[in-house]
């Protein structure tokens, strides 16, 4: 066990309201999750932006949409 384990352990062994220690594993999962939930709202964003684009070329160019 890593000192950091160890030092959750002992929190939690003191003080039961605190969470239970996470394991390397379920970090990892949290870690992508949050990743693929980052990316997917960057593209969302960016197709948010090139259909804004998209659209103020065409009224520029006086294209009815």
């Amino acid at each position: 066990m890593s000192q950091l384990q160890a030092d959750f352990a002992r929190i939690f062994a003191t003080n039961p309201a605190a969470p239970p220690p996470i394991t390397p594993e379920a970090l990892e999962a949290l870690r992508v999750r949050a990743d693929l939930e980052f990316q997917q709202h960057r593209e969302a964003s960016r197709v948010h932006r090139a259909l804004q684009d998209q659209q103020q070329h065409n009224a520029q160019m006086g294209v009815q949409s």
